[in-house]
C-alpha cells in the first residue's frame, strides 16, 4: 500500500498541468447534515436529477444542474434549498484556513451524518488550495481525553487531480454509502475515516450509448485503503466500490463493496485484488471459514431509495439498505437491514424535514439463532470492521436494533434538529460490541442548533440519555445530561 501511495502522489502532481479544470474543492463530505438537507430537497424535487446517496458527494454534477437553476425556475419552497447549495459551492471554490473548536462532557457517543463528538475536547486546524487542474487540503485534528486514544489525526485531509471526468486521489476522507439519516450499513462516518488512494467519477452524466442510457445518471467510486491503527492484524489493508445511478426521476439505487483484506503474513499481490473483485476464493467446505483459502473478509449490499414527488405530488421519499457477508458462491448471507421514511414541508424563507429510520443488525450466524456478531467480525481480523474501537458502518455496531425519530429546520441564519433514539444494543451479550461489553437499553433525546458567531459557526447540543445496562447476573441504571459544543472560523 505504502508503495501505491508514493506512486498515487507521483502521477498526482504529473497530470495537475494536464487534466482538467478543478477550480473548486473536488467533494462535498459529512460534517454538515444541513447541506445534505438541502441537496436531498432538490433531488426530491426533481431540480437534481443526479444520484446524491454517496459521500464524498463530487460538486461538479451539482454545479453543472444548479447553474441553470433560478429563482424565477423552481417553486418557492425550493428556494432555500437552492440559496443553500449555491452559498456552499461558493465556499468550495476558495482557497480557505480554518479552525474548529470543541468540547463536550462525553466523549463517547453516537455519531451520525454530520455529529462528530470523538473527544472530550479538540482543536482541528485546515486550509485549502485550489488549482486549475488539481485541489488539495491539509487538516489535522488534535484531541484530548479521545476515546479510542488517537490524540492526533489527519482527516479531512487529500491531494486530488481531476483526470478527464474522474479525480484521483490521496485523502482520508470520511464516506457515508446510503440513503439513511441516522446511520449507515456499509461505510459510515462513525469512525474515523481512514487514509486511501480513491478513483471516482467527477461528473453523474449519463451513458450515450442507447443500450446503457436506461441507468440514467450514474457515479462509481472505488478506494484501496490501510484499516492500520485500532487493528491487532498489522497492514490490515481495505477496497471497496460503489455504484450509485438513477434511472428514474423517482428512483436512486446504489450498489456497494467493501473487504478487509491483507494484513500480517497473508497475501497481498495483485492476483489477490482480483480475488476481491470477482468474490471470496474460499473452500466450499464452511468449516474452512477464516482459513488460507479465503481471500478476505467482504460485505456486499444494495440500497434505494424512493423519491414520491415525481410519482404523486407527495414531499416524501422512502428507503431501504441491505447489507450481508459476501460469500464464495453465494449471495451475500447473514444480511443485516435499515428502512426510513422522511416528509418535508417548505417555504420561500425555510425547510423543515421529519424521518423515521429503523435498523437492525442482529444478522444471525449460522444455525446459532442467538448469536448476531458475524457480520461486522471475521476469525482473520480480531478488531472486526473497526477503527479505534468505532464501527465503521452501523453506527450501532453489531446486535443492535435501533427506532430513530428525527427532525431539521432551517430559517434564515438558524439551523436547527432534534432526534429521539430508542436503541436495544448488543442484546446477544457475546462481548465483540465496541458500544457495550453489555446488554444495554437506551432512550435518547437529542437536540442542536447552529448559527453564525463572530464570522464563524456555532454548533450546541444537549442530549438526555435514559440508559439501562444488564449481564445475566446484574443490571443498573445510568443517566445522563451531555452538552457538546463546536465553534469553526473559516477565512
Amino acid at each position: 500500500m505504502r508503495r501505491f501511495s508514493y506512486l498515487l502522489v507521483l502521477a498526482l502532481f504529473i497530470h495537475c498541468w494536464h487534466s482538467s479544470k478543478a477550480q473548486a474543492e473536488p467533494w462535498i463530505n459529512t460534517n454538515d447534515k444541513y447541506l445534505r438537507g438541502c441537496i436531498d430537497q432538490l433531488a426530491q424535487s426533481g431540480a437534481l436529477s443526479i444520484p446524491v446517496n454517496t459521500y464524498p458527494l463530487m460538486w461538479k454534477s451539482i454545479e453543472s444542474q444548479v447553474d441553470r437553476l433560478t429563482d424565477v425556475y423552481i417553486e418557492n419552497k425550493n428556494q432555500t434549498a437552492l440559496h443553500c447549495v449555491k452559498n456552499a459551492l461558493r465556499y468550495a471554490k476558495k482557497d480557505n484556513v480554518g479552525i474548529r473548536i470543541s468540547a463536550t462532557n462525553q466523549a463517547r457517543q453516537f455519531n451520525s451524518y454530520g455529529e462528530l463528538w470523538r473527544e472530550k475536547a479538540g482543536v482541528n486546524l485546515y486550509k485549502s488550495f485550489i488549482g486549475d487542474a488539481w485541489a488539495a487540503k491539509f487538516s489535522v485534528h488534535f484531541r484530548d481525553k479521545p476515546s479510542g486514544g488517537h490524540d492526533k489525526t489527519y482527516e479531512g485531509s487529500y491531494v486530488a487531480s481531476v483526470l478527464g471526468n474522474w479525480v484521483l486521489s490521496l485523502d482520508q476522507a470520511s464516506q457515508w454509502w446510503g440513503p439513511g439519516q441516522d446511520s449507515a450499513l456499509a461505510l459510515s462516518n462513525n469512525a474515523i475515516a481512514f487514509p486511501a488512494l480513491r478513483l471516482s467519477r467527477h461528473s453523474s452524466e449519463a451513458f450515450s450509448s442507447p443500450w446503457l442510457s436506461w441507468i440514467g445518471s450514474w457515479s462509481l467510486t472505488t478506494y484501496l485503503g490501510q484499516q492500520e491503527n485500532g487493528n491487532s492484524m498489522p497492514g490490515t489493508n481495505l477496497w471497496g466500490m460503489r455504484i450509485n445511478f438513477r434511472p428514474l426521476e423517482s428512483l436512486e439505487v446504489g450498489l456497494s463493496r467493501t473487504s478487509q483484506w491483507g494484513g500480517g503474513d497473508r497475501e497481498e499481490r495483485p492476483p489477490t485484488l482480483w480475488d476481491l473483485f470477482i468474490g471470496n476464493v474460499a473452500s466450499d467446505d464452511h468449516n474452512e471459514f477464516g482459513s488460507e483459502k479465503e481471500a478476505a473478509n467482504q460485505l456486499s449490499g444494495i440500497d434505494v431509495k424512493w423519491y414520491l414527488q415525481p410519482l404523486f405530488d407527495l414531499p416524501v421519499n422512502m428507503y431501504l439498505e441491505v447489507v450481508g457477508e459476501e460469500e464464495s458462491g453465494d449471495f451475500p448471507s447473514h444480511a443485516m437491514w435499515l428502512i426510513g421514511a422522511e416528509y418535508s414541508w417548505h417555504s420561500k424563507e425555510y425547510w423543515q424535514k421529519i424521518y423515521l429510520e429503523v435498523s437492525d443488525t442482529t444478522a444471525l450466524c449460522g444455525n446459532n439463532d442467538d448469536i448476531s456478531d458475524c457480520v461486522y467480525q471475521h476469525p482473520l481480523y480480531p478488531e472486526g470492521y473497526r477503527r479505534y474501537g468505532y464501527n465503521m458502518g452501523s453506527t450501532y455496531d453489531s446486535g443492535a436494533k435501533a427506532v430513530v425519530i428525527g427532525y431539521q429546520y432551517w430559517k434564515g441564519a438558524w439551523q436547527g434538529f432534534a432526534k429521539l433514539r430508542m436503541l436495544e444494543l448488543n442484546y446477544d451479550v457475546v462481548g465483540s460490541d465496541r458500544v457495550s461489553a453489555l446488554a444495554w437499553d437506551e432512550n435518547q433525546f437529542q437536540i442542536g442548533v447552529r448559527y453564525p458567531l463572530f464570522n464563524g459557526k456555532l454548533n450546541a447540543q444537549l442530549a438526555l440519555r435514559d440508559c439501562e445496562e444488564s449481564s445475566l447476573e446484574e443490571s443498573s441504571n445510568d443517566d445522563e445530561v451531555v452538552l457538546s459544543l463546536s465553534w469553526e472560523l473559516h477565512y
